[in-house]
């Protein structure tokens, strides 16, 4: 605090106060105003559009905003999230919903809704000042259930507005096109023989927080929004108060003067509306006969490229052409109040070059990343979870054809990585052969494809790597669609696509009952590894050196093998017994596929009652597996009767919260006589 290190809990809370209530509360001095012929450069809205925002909300709305807000999100400063109030509608509803439409029809918010506590996600490992975090804002359900309202609104007339430069926050935009155009700029850029071009990577300084209320009121009302939406916007972004949570508890109480909040669902899009200006600025820019554009973007009249608030502009590499971007940005900067960060911009030059120590840090990064997970103890459920959430999403290319399968076709449902690949890229194939009106496509046609047929193209040898790709993709589709298949296919589905590349397989007897929703992840794995013959029985062990004995541990009379486990065993069948006579199953079966056929095909259950066999049996499997591993690692064995007991408590708790409130009054009649053990 001041350049001083603070230790104690009432310094630190003063320090974080001091610096946000300067960050928020502090206005310009000094702003220009919004150039009315800049902002007509561009398309404003139309009258049939300005009606539908300011169109009655009713209370299908409030109750579909509600129910659209994340349950999971962080509650504001009243506690509470959004399933509170979704389990509880048919109570709260009513008077959510007449709060909710009382702002619409006022245009007044209680400060006690607009209430906002500040979380700090700290931005490196151990932060040292206040600046070393990110704040982000937790607002209260009912205020997110406005401005989601508001959302809902201005996401249909976003996109005739925002230019398509802006890759974010806009419904109907990727943010590969932007990539993939960038990577082409700069792709000559390592030459010696390359024009000059020149790339400058702006970064904002605290982008968010330091938005000037009247640049975004005056931005709002020269696009042609109406002034009772404009003032709806600007209750919402004008009067929240501010406390701080630090270490559990809320500190102080504050007003702002400028800013965005990080958190709130509005402010992405409000956020864009105000980089609009910037960018006809820069078309404004374009025109200057001084101007002269970037090697390859002439065509396109391409100025710049933008993801919410990271930004690139480019230009030919002389210095008029340089001076008038930044001459653009400086009118922006003076009038929104946003300053460029000059430790986190940068220039790009051509004849710059690449050397392979450029990636080293990337692939460092990655390396470390995947060392982090080798020294958790995940499960085989986990891991499983970890391949499809994280490993594919950093395309590491790795799989065998078996875990690859679908699981109603016996795999793990774990996606073929390079055939997900090709369906993803395909919708790139797709886009070019609807022909759609969008930056990216104009710019492949003016810059490889010109006047020749989509479906036949053939890419140069010098062309980037990136449209090679997307070439080579498109090969392979043609074996799939011919090209007036594609391109009248209305919506782009990478999974329908993957499923006919991948190769098809039979579908197994017991997928449905090993995969079930209603059985633990991990007793799932487990009982997937025991219909592959693929746990670590000791007969399996012995065959590869591991284990000099082939002796069951349970019954410690024959080999352990899968069949002999699962349920030959003397231990494992008094527990499948207990388990049938407990759901009234006929104790004649005791092989697990005999159980599932008489399930499917003999037995006269109900949906939840087999979902509860399936259930069972499951952690029928799972128990005697983990019974046989503490005999091997704690040398004790459990009674059969305490496995029954632990398998009837996993099922009985699992089901409580799975399936026994959707069920017919005969199934809960059944199921409450079960649940008496």
């Amino acid at each position: 605090m001041h350049g001083k290190w603070v230790c104690d809990p009432t310094s630190v809370s003063a320090a974080f106060l001091e610096y946000y209530q300067n960050l928020l509360g502090t206005k310009a001095s000094s702003r220009s105003h919004v150039m009315i012929d800049i902002v007509h450069a561009g398309p404003t809205l139309e009258q049939l559009q300005k009606d539908q925002l300011l169109a009655p909300v009713t209370s299908e709305e409030v109750k579909y905003a509600m129910f659209s807000i994340n349950g999971d999100k962080a509650p504001g400063p009243d506690g509470f999230g959004s399933y509170f109030f979704r389990e509880n509608w048919n109570i709260v509803g009513e008077d959510v919903t007449k709060a909710v439409l009382d702002f619409f029809h006022t245009g007044k918010l209680l400060k006690e809704i607009n209430s906002t506590t500040i979380t700090l996600i700290p931005k490196t490992k151990c932060p040292k000042n206040v600046t070393g975090f990110r704040p982000i804002s937790c607002c209260n359900v009912i205020y997110k259930c406005i401005t989601k309202i508001l959302c809902e609104r201005m996401k249909c007339v976003l996109p005739m507005l925002i230019v398509e430069n802006q890759g974010a926050f806009v419904h109907g935009r990727f943010i590969m096109h932007n990539i993939m155009m960038c990577q082409e700029i700069v792709r000559q850029y390592g030459r010696k023989n390359a024009s000059p071009g020149c790339l400058i990577k702006l970064d904002k300084q605290k982008a968010y927080d330091t938005i000037e209320w009247d640049f975004l009121e005056e931005m709002l009302l020269s696009l042609g929004f109406q002034a009772q939406f404009v003032n709806w916007i600007m209750v919402c972004v004008t009067t929240p108060k501010f406390s701080i949570m630090l270490n559990g508890s809320a500190q102080g109480y504050f007003a702002s003067s400028r800013g965005l909040r990080q958190g709130d669902p509005l402010s992405p899009l409000l956020f864009v509306v105000c980089m609009e200006y910037l960018f006809r600025t820069l078309y404004k820019v374009g025109e200057d006969s001084y101007f002269k554009f970037h090697p390859r973007c002439r065509s396109t009249k391409l100025t710049h490229l933008c993801f919410a608030d990271d930004l690139i502009l480019c230009c030919k590499g002389e210095f008029h052409s340089i001076q008038l971007l930044l001459q653009g940005f400086k009118l922006f900067s003076d009038t929104s109040g946003l300053k460029a960060n000059i430790q986190k911009s940068a220039v790009y030059c051509t004849c710059w070059y690449e050397t392979r120590g450029s990636s080293a840090g990337l692939v460092d990064k990655m390396m470390a990343r995947i060392k982090t997970w080798s020294s958790r103890n995940l499960s085989f459920a986990g891991r499983i979870t970890l391949i499809n959430s994280v490993l594919l999403s950093i395309h590491s290319y790795w799989a065998q054809d078996r875990v690859c399968r679908p699981k109603k076709e016996g795999g793990l449902g774990i996606r073929q990585v390079q055939a997900w690949n090709i369906a993803a890229l395909g919708k790139y194939v797709w886009v070019i052969a609807r022909k759609q009106d969008t930056m990216w496509v104009r710019w492949v046609n003016a810059i490889y494809i010109k006047t020749a047929g989509w479906w036949d193209y053939q890419p140069k040898a010098d062309s980037g790597w990136y449209w090679r790709k997307i070439c080579s993709v498109k090969e392979k589709l043609k074996g799939l669609f011919s090209e007036a298949e594609l391109a009248q296919m209305p919506k782009y589905s990478i999974q329908k696509v993957y499923q006919k590349l991948v190769q098809q397989h039979e579908k197994v007897p017991w997928g449905s009952a090993v995969w079930n929703r209603a059985s633990i992840p991990k007793t799932r794995v487990i009982c997937w590894l025991m219909v592959q013959g693929r746990l670590q029985t000791r007969e399996r062990l012995h065959k590869i050196g591991v284990c000099n004995t082939t002796t069951c541990l349970l019954c410690e009379a024959k080999d352990e093998t899968h069949p002999h486990l699962f349920f030959d065993c003397e231990y494992s069948r008094r527990c499948l017994q207990g388990v049938e006579e407990w759901l009234d199953i006929p104790t004649s079966k005791v092989h697990y596929m005999g159980l599932l056929r008489w399930v499917k095909w003999k037995s006269q259950c109900s949906k939840f009652q087999k979902t509860a066999i399936h259930t069972a049996v499951n952690a029928t499997v799972y128990n005697l597996w983990r019974a046989r591993n503490d005999a091997l690692w704690n040398q004790k064995v459990p009674t059969p009767s305490a496995t029954i007991r632990c398998i009837q408590r996993s099922v009985i708790d699992r089901l409580a919260h799975t399936c026994a409130k959707q069920s017919s009054t005969n199934d809960l009649i059944w199921w409450k006589s079960k649940c008496t053990v």
